[in-house]
C-alpha cells in the first residue's frame, strides 16, 4: 500500500485513486510526498528547469484561480516562478484550507527528481510540510469516503477523480 501511496497506482482504466495519508512527526508536523502531476501538458522548454533542481529546493504554491479545468488548481513554481506542474488534485481541500488560514505553515522542497528516459508522471517527486491547526484532520473533507465502515478510521482514502 506503501508503493502504491508513493505511486499513485493509477491507471487510465481505474475509477479510484491510491494515495498516502500524510505522516506525522514527533513535532506535531506533517509530511506527504506526492508526484508532480500536468507534466505532460507543458511545453518541452518547461523540463530543463526542472533537470536543474535539487533535492531540497524551495517550490511555491500558487492558486490558478482562471484555470479552465480545474479553478482550485495549485501550480508549483520556482522561487524565480518557472512554472513546473500542479500538486495533486487530491490534496486540493486540504491544502487550500491550510493556505487560507496560516499559508506560511506550508512548505514544499523537492524531494527526488527522476530525469529522462524515466516517464513524465513520475519526473519529479515533492515532500510537503506543514503545520496542522486546533481541530486540524487530514483529509476531513466530504469529498474523502471511507473505503471502510469501521469504526476505527481508515487511512486508506478515495478521492473522486
Amino acid at each position: 500500500m506503501e508503493f502504491l501511496g508513493r505511486s499513485e497506482g493509477y491507471r487510465q482504466t481505474d475509477n479510484f485513486k491510491v494515495f498516502p495519508y500524510p505522516h506525522l512527526d514527533s513535532d506535531g508536523k506533517y509530511h506527504l510526498c506526492f508526484l508532480v502531476h500536468g507534466l505532460r501538458y507543458l511545453p518541452k522548454c518547461s523540463m530543463d528547469p526542472i533537470a536543474q533542481l535539487q533535492v531540497g529546493d524551495t517550490l511555491w504554491l500558487c492558486h490558478e484561480l482562471q484555470n479552465p479545468y480545474d479553478n482550485e488548481a495549485l501550480a508549483l513554481t520556482t522561487e524565480d516562478h518557472y512554472h513546473l506542474g500542479y500538486c495533486p488534485r487530491y490534496l486540493s481541500h486540504d491544502v487550500f484550507d491550510l493556505l487560507r488560514r496560516y499559508p506560511s505553515l506550508v512548505e514544499v522542497k523537492v524531494a527526488k527528481v527522476n530525469l529522462p528516459p524515466s516517464p513524465l508522471k513520475s519526473r519529479l517527486l515533492c515532500e510537503m510540510t506543514y503545520s496542522g491547526f486546533e481541530g486540524y484532520e487530514p483529509y476531513a473533507h466530504k469529498t474523502y469516503q471511507p473505503l471502510t465502515k469501521e469504526k476505527e478510521k481508515s487511512k486508506n482514502l478515495v478521492c473522486p477523480m
